[in-house]
């Protein structure tokens, strides 16, 4: 089984902070891992106070890699990592790593268990850093810290298909280019335009991303004409792309 869904965890429950050469030159994820990547936009919005809670974002990742359900024996590994969107090009990316159990007939099903709960252990407490940290930035850079993390998940080269899940209003672009200033449709002229000459992302093909947004009233026209310009990006470059509002309910209906 190869799936990823963005947000990195590496076998064995190793907590991991990694630059982009770190991970490119000595780590790459062993076949049968499920790859998964979160992003998460750290700028001061007021849409922030709608972002999933830990519980939450803890219950999507069990669901997205088949953890919430019991089994005698959980044979994948599972590479889950951590990045956010700020006023840094280049964001650290946390990792925690579940190697893949050998086979069920070789290895000590109580061992493998010991091996899952100190990842979720281990899950849990990275979680929990992560959607509450501070979240103050008075900039954010998507499409440089975007096209980074992209990078950096493309040279691990851990599966064939990536499901990645980036938390944001996608409002502030990077480079003087805020969507939330410029007029226009969802896919035309300038904002499109745009966009486009300041994403690098290469070749996305087997990325399912999703676009998590739940923007206040007064934003959400403008909040969603930017996600579409943003899922327009992404397609052109050959994910697939999509915009939800519910964690829950698009942990359930992911295509795995």
């Amino acid at each position: 089984m190869k799936v990823t869904t963005l947000i990195l965890l590496l076998a064995t429950s190793t907590f991991l902070q990694l630059g982009c050469d770190e991970l490119s030159n000595d780590i790459k994820a062993p076949k049968d891992t499920i790859g998964v990547m979160i992003s998460m936009d750290i700028s001061d919005s007021p849409n922030q106070d709608r972002y999933p809670t830990a519980d939450e974002l803890y219950n999507y990742i069990l669901v997205i890699t088949g953890l919430d359900k019991r089994q005698n024996y959980f044979a994948p590994g599972i590479l889950v990592s951590f990045s956010v969107i700020g006023e840094e090009l280049q964001p650290q990316i946390s990792q925690v790593l579940l190697e893949p159990g050998t086979n069920w007939f070789i290895d000590n099903t109580r061992t493998r268990h010991r091996q899952v709960k100190a990842f979720l252990v281990s899950l849990r407490e990275q979680v929990d850093r992560f959607i509450n940290q501070p979240k103050d930035h008075q900039a954010t850079n998507i499409a440089s810290s975007l096209s980074y993390q992209f990078e950096v998940i493309k040279e691990a080269s851990f599966s064939d298909s990536t499901f990645v899940l980036i938390l944001t209003d996608g409002l502030q672009v990077g480079q003087g280019l805020n969507m939330e200033k410029l007029n226009g449709s969802p896919s035309d002229s300038i904002a499109f335009q745009q966009l486009q000459q300041l994403c690098s992302f290469g070749d996305l093909s087997g990325f399912n991303v999703t676009l998590l947004s739940s923007p206040i009233a007064d934003r959400r026209v403008i909040t969603n004409r930017a996600l579409h310009n943003w899922t327009d990006i992404l397609e052109s470059s050959g994910a697939r792309a999509r915009i939800r509002s519910n964690l829950i309910t698009e942990a359930h209906v992911a295509d795995l």
